[in-house]
């Protein structure tokens, strides 16, 4: 077997610092968002810390190494911050999977572009379709799925996933442009 270390380059202090700036940032907007709703309902009424994640993700992992790790950040930070807002162990485990594979699937649907820069506003348009409103469509269908396993009644499952769903279209809609925007570089 051969030596499995990873290179020094894979380790910059801008990849550590991000990956630790996406687990905490992401834990802290995603524990507001539940306390800002509160006990009203299982999702929350805003999600920016998706958006927060991605725009890191994207500025700072540049393999799909990186991306893992700092998805593994952002996973442990949901399941903190889902646990500590009183979801049972279905929805905490679920909710944050759900997270998780909806970031997989944007970085995927983005793939390794690290700067965004479009030609005019149609090819902007279909970006922001692309990563702003299917996968967060997929993450409702998949919220109400986790609803509907933690216990929820059927109305309860659908309410759930129509509020995931605009949670995290209002959360990219605000966060993503101006993340996308801010560097510390």
């Amino acid at each position: 077997m051969g030596d499995i270390t990873l290179p020094a380059t894979f380790w910059r202090k801008d990849f550590v610092t991000a990956a630790l700036l996406a687990t905490a940032g992401f834990f802290a907007l995603g524990y507001g968002a539940i306390l800002l709703t509160g006990d009203s309902s299982p999702t929350a009424i805003m999600w920016p810390a998706d958006a927060f994640a991605l725009c890191l993700m994207l500025r700072y992992a540049g393999d799909w190494r990186q991306r893992i790790i700092m998805l593994g950040g952002i996973f442990a930070a949901d399941m903190f911050s889902n646990g500590l807002g009183g979801s049972g162990l279905v929805m905490t485990l679920g909710y944050s999977l759900v997270n998780t594979l909806e970031l997989m699937l944007c970085l995927a649907l983005i793939g390794f572009r690290r700067v965004l820069r479009f030609k005019h506003a149609r090819a902007m348009m279909l970006f922001g379709l692309k990563i702003g409103v299917l996968p967060p469509l997929l993450g409702g269908v998949a919220a109400m799925l986790v609803t509907l396993a933690g216990g929820g009644a059927l109305p309860d499952g659908f309410a759930g996933g129509r509020n995931w769903f605009f949670a995290d279209v209002l959360g990219f809609c605000i966060v993503f442009p101006i993340g996308m925007t801010i560097s510390w570089r």
